[in-house]
């Protein structure tokens, strides 16, 4: 990590020497293509909505999903199609190519499910809190309906692991069917608000990156458009924020 920071240090600095190194022409003009660059896409980044680039970025993750989850099946499908001896030449190359492929599905797949949970939250937690009741209220009304039937099936079973101590309230709950019945319900239902709980937290996370991956970029952007008003002068701004980070980072390295 030090030395990619030494060299990004490296090179911002010497682009800051400005004449000194652009004295050939094929470097002078390949720096006022970059510097042209810079300066086109903060222009385009500046006037960005954050709402706005989260829903063009959340598009993007969808194609590479849908790129991604192709391109494995056609691997799968090249290698099933020629021989076995073919098979084993490309096997070191293809191997990569599909473990790169898969993580790229499974990330880009799991940004853009978060995304959507959380355009969608309010449907999605009318669904979850109605899916909650039904399962929960289900699970009390089969075993209760049903008492001697799950006894048999899951009672018998867990009966001797349970604690001694089976009463509440002077009413052994272990032996009456709403009792049993209403154990499991709160057990299924507590499984459930756990499970909820890390579902949100996840996608709160993974959501919280994916502004963060919008939301740089635009305040760069307006950064750079404010203090460096010019278009030439944009790519030196980028040096400058680089050279400063990554001696920060120098730094902060043990």
């Amino acid at each position: 990590m030090s030395t990619f920071f030494f060299v990004i240090s490296l090179i911002s600095g010497l682009y800051l020497l400005g004449d000194v190194i652009r004295q050939r022409k094929e470097v002078n003009d390949s720096l006022k293509l970059l510097e042209g660059g810079v300066a086109n896409l903060s222009d385009n980044l500046k006037d960005v909505t954050i709402r706005k680039g989260i829903e063009q970025l959340n598009l993007i993750f969808f194609r590479v999903t849908i790129y991604c989850l192709a391109l494995i099946y056609m691997l799968g499908a090249i290698l099933w199609l020629i021989g076995s001896e073919w098979a084993e030449s490309l096997r070191f190359f293809v191997r990569p190519l599909f473990l790169i492929t898969g993580y790229m599905m499974i990330g880009a797949l799991s940004l853009w499910g978060a995304v959507k949970s959380m355009n969608e939250r309010r449907i999605e937690i009318q669904r979850s809190i109605f899916f909650f009741c039904c399962i929960t209220f289900g699970v009390f009304f089969l075993l209760y309906f049903g008492d001697s039937l799950a006894y048999e099936v899951f009672w018998s079973g867990i009966e001797p692991q349970l604690p001694s101590t089976k009463s509440f309230f002077g009413v052994n709950l272990f032996g009456v069917a709403w009792g049993r019945a209403g154990v499991v319900s709160v057990i299924t239902a507590v499984s459930l608000l756990i499970y909820y709980m890390f579902y949100w937290f996840f996608n709160s996370f993974l959501f919280l990156i994916v502004v963060m991956m919008v939301a740089i970029p635009v305040f760069i952007a307006r950064f750079l458009s404010e203090n460096f008003p010019a278009r030439e002068t944009r790519l030196q701004g980028v040096a400058i924020l680089l050279l400063i980070c990554s001696q920060i980072g120098l730094h902060m390295l043990p």
